[in-house]
């Protein structure tokens, strides 16, 4: 072989050796997430829809960060986001690649809780019964079954034991029919390893820490955006002993767990 001939071999063997190691170096890591949105089209939106959206995208790190700065809420909403920062970054492109467990901070905005309101949460409410508990609000939203119209909702809020025949069989008889009672946050766990998903444990009527009644209600896989909080949507207040009134769909009974699903259609806070 000429010189010449074995300098173009050698050349493109070098080449060759050359673009697999850059193809080697430029590959994407497969376990990497990408961000479901630009830094800039995320800034405006509520907060908990925000989270939701990144840890649907695959992050597994994500934490919040509360600005409680909002004087009327005219221009900047309750719970709306300022800015999110991937990893330490603030200006990226929807798309980009990082580390599943990359740092997540959603910073949004909130009005300061009033010494009122921060009473009102450490104060126990006083008991009421099935009946008086059917609306908060002294209206029924119509179709929906309450215990006011509803006697079998009546007995079943009043249940000692929430494993009781009648659970089984409600759950069955008004399956996909929506029910409106008061009732109070149990229990609130996170769902797997999300941080902004969470099991809420319902039990009826007003918090007791030492007793409970009803059901063991669950809202199942869910965050504050998903149990659409009636005007409000900040998270915060979401903790046990907190009163709700709840407007759901009935779901599937769970006898083994003695867990009663509901798909939540509105929330408030009492």
């Amino acid at each position: 072989m000429s010189t010449q001939s074995t300098r173009l071999v050698a050349a493109l063997m070098g080449a060759l050796v050359l673009g697999s190691t850059m193809g080697a170096c430029g590959a994407e890591d497969p376990n990497q997430v990408a961000a479901p949105a630009a830094a800039k089209e995320l800034k405006g939106k509520p907060h908990a829809e925000v989270e939701d959206q990144l840890e649907r995208a695959g992050f597994t790190n994500v934490e919040t960060e509360v600005r409680e700065d909002l004087v009327t809420g005219w221009l900047t909403k309750d719970g709306e986001v300022e800015h999110v920062t991937i990893a330490g970054q603030d200006d990226y492109a929807k798309g980009k690649k990082y580390a599943p467990d990359a740092k997540v901070v959603v910073v949004y905005h909130t009005f300061p809780k009033t010494d009122e309101e921060t009473a009102q949460s450490s104060t126990p409410a006083p008991q009421a019964t099935a009946a008086d508990e059917a609306s908060s609000t002294g209206e029924e939203s119509e179709g929906t079954i309450t215990a006011k119209n509803n006697p079998e909702l009546a007995k079943l809020l009043e249940l000692k034991d929430p494993a009781a025949p009648e659970v089984a069989a409600f759950a069955e008889k008004y399956k996909g029919q929506r029910i409106e009672f008061d009732g109070a946050i149990l229990a609130l766990n996170p769902h797997g390893s999300y941080k902004t998903r969470f099991d809420f444990l319902v039990g009826a009527g007003d918090f007791d820490p030492n007793a409970s009644k009803g059901p063991n209600f669950q809202f199942d896989d869910v965050n504050a955006f998903d149990l659409n909080i009636a005007g409000s949507e900040d998270s915060s207040s979401l903790e046990v002993g907190q009163n709700l009134h709840v407007i759901a769909e009935v779901g599937e009974y769970k006898e083994f767990q003695e867990l009663f699903i509901l798909e939540p259609v509105e929330t408030r806070l009492r």
